[in-house]
């Protein structure tokens, strides 16, 4: 078809031949099969001259416009690479959304009028595929292996609880001691987990952990804990305020949940849009 459009450009074999850089047996030759695959003739030769036929002179304009799109279409697939553009979805929960994304979305489309955001909050992950989310936002390492993560900032989780909870159950004096206590868990659809614990010293306890309330939001987790409801795992970023102002307290302060970290999670491509790779470059110097 390129070729055939070629030679319908330059009005000659010779003319196509030379603009394509091959011979003039390759371009009829090509023209040829051209016109077996489609049915018809195309092109009438003589020896002085070459003349589309009425079939031809319909077929070349719409191969004409067809390549003209194709070549605009790979322009603007190639601009996106380059430069951000276009629409950029991004999923996360509330807490991150507040703590972390608002500044940098206005910041974004500020610097790239060309983009326009798409903003979900949602406490669970998405798939990815199926909602068409460019980028989702995420406390912890995905578990599926065919999403890339880049981890952006660490975090310390602490084992917190109300004052009012712990003057009416008694404070914890051991890990082993959350058995008797009553337990708020972040949702992993298991009704009996554990809860690893460490000193400064290294020392290691694996508790295990009957959560009498389960939740998949950690929103609400915080809520429950304010609400005296008991002990909870919650990241520092959540409830540095709620301890300064006295409101939670933290729990066995001489043991410690492992570090987390909050992750930026995209669809493993080679080759991501713009807008993509500009929005966790930012994010990831926030938090350099």
């Amino acid at each position: 078809m390129l070729t055939f459009v070629a030679l319908g450009e330059k009005g000659s074999f010779i003319g196509a031949a030379a603009a394509l850089r091959v011979s003039r047996s390759v371009v009829s030759d090509r023209i040829k099969r051209l016109e077996a695959y489609v049915g018809t003739q195309l092109v009438v030769r003589t020896t002085r001259r070459m003349v589309l036929t009425p079939a031809g002179d319909q077929y070349f304009h719409e191969c004409k416009r067809l390549f003209l799109n194709y070549r605009q279409v790979l322009e603007q697939v190639r601009n996106d690479y380059d430069t951000p553009r276009g629409l950029l979805r991004i999923s996360a929960p509330d807490y991150l959304v507040s703590n972390f994304l608002i500044e940098n979305v206005v910041s974004f489309t500020d610097r790239y009028p060309e983009v326009s955001i798409n903003l979900v909050t949602t406490d669970g992950p998405l798939d990815l595929v199926t909602e068409r989310v460019d980028i989702d936002l995420r406390v912890g390492q995905p578990k599926d292996s065919s999403l890339h993560a880049i981890k952006l900032t660490d975090f310390k989780p602490y084992l917190v609880a109300s004052t009012a909870y712990l003057a009416r159950a008694g404070l914890p004096k051991s890990p082993q001691d959350l058995a008797m206590h009553r337990l708020i868990v972040h949702d992993d659809n298991q009704a009996t987990r554990f809860w690893e614990l460490s000193t400064a010293d290294q020392q290691t306890e694996r508790v295990p952990v009957h959560g009498q309330i389960q939740v998949n939001s950690l929103r609400i987790v915080r809520k429950l804990v304010l609400a005296h409801g008991g002990i909870a795992i919650l990241p520092s970023f959540l409830v540095n305020t709620d301890l300064r102002a006295g409101r939670l307290q933290q729990v066995l302060t001489g043991w410690a949940p492992p570090v987390s970290g909050i992750y930026a999670i995209y669809l493993s491509r080679k080759y991501l849009p713009a807008r993509v790779r500009f929005f966790i470059d930012m994010l990831r110097k926030q938090f350099a």
